[in-house]
């Protein structure tokens, strides 16, 4: 009985001597669209920013869970063209920009590989909640083009939720710091349209995501 014991002490010693918790903060860029059912056709991606904190606990030397609270602009571009009194075209095409941001707190899971130089893949979900949204768009007037920006929060679904794939690359540093890279794709699985927004539509976020971070390693290293 006594060897039984000491042996699942030793695994269980063993195991949280392998456990490490690395905490730290990412800043990135999101590339980012939309696919849609019954939609406008000649929409471009948004260029945003994307940055908060991370967590990721790491165990048995080569899996991980991770989560994190992130501020994520996402959204598109819609071209469009417009036309004087007359019906003549005025000028090029002309973006109207449809920009929604969101908190997020992404749920992933994944394997590390490597010692000093580590590679990583991730798998997950992201639950978001939408901070703002607005849609600016251009206006002429006689002295020139300006725009108009329309708050459109209160209209879009609150609430997304998407699935992510992520691959990335991390350098350890005096055994502590984590310098990290990814590339992530997100796609939701939920629309952001209802019958007060787009009614009669189907839209989705999609997009690619670059970051960088850095954490630090609180566990036993």
């Amino acid at each position: 009985m006594k060897r039984i014991l000491l042996y699942l002490f030793s695994v269980v010693a063993t195991q949280a001597s392998a456990q490490n918790h690395l905490a730290g903060v990412n800043l990135g860029l999101n590339l980012t669209d939309v696919s849609a059912d019954n939609f406008f056709d000649e929409h471009r991606p948004r260029v945003g920013f994307s940055g908060g904190l991370t967590y990721t606990f790491l165990f048995a030397n080569r899996f991980s869970l991770g989560t994190g609270l992130n501020y994520s602009q996402r959204g598109f571009l819609l071209d469009m063209v417009f036309t004087d009194e007359t019906g003549q075209r005025i000028g090029d095409k002309h973006a109207v920009r449809y920009q929604y941001d969101y908190l997020s707190l992404p749920l992933k899971g994944g394997v590390y590989f490597g010692n000093r130089l580590r590679g990583f893949v991730n798998l997950g979900v992201i639950p978001a909640f939408l901070a703002q949204a607005k849609t600016i768009t251009p206006v002429f007037r006689q002295n020139g083009e300006a725009t108009m920006v329309f708050d459109v929060t209160s209209q879009v679904n609150r609430f997304d939720f998407a699935g992510l794939a992520e691959i990335g690359g991390a350098y350890v540093w005096k055994g502590r710091y984590w310098l990290l890279a990814s590339l992530a794709y997100r796609h939701s699985l939920t629309s952001f349209t209802n019958s007060a927004y787009f009614a009669n539509s189907e839209v989705w976020h999609r997009g690619l995501n670059l970051s960088v971070g850095v954490s630090y390693l609180l566990g036993g290293g």
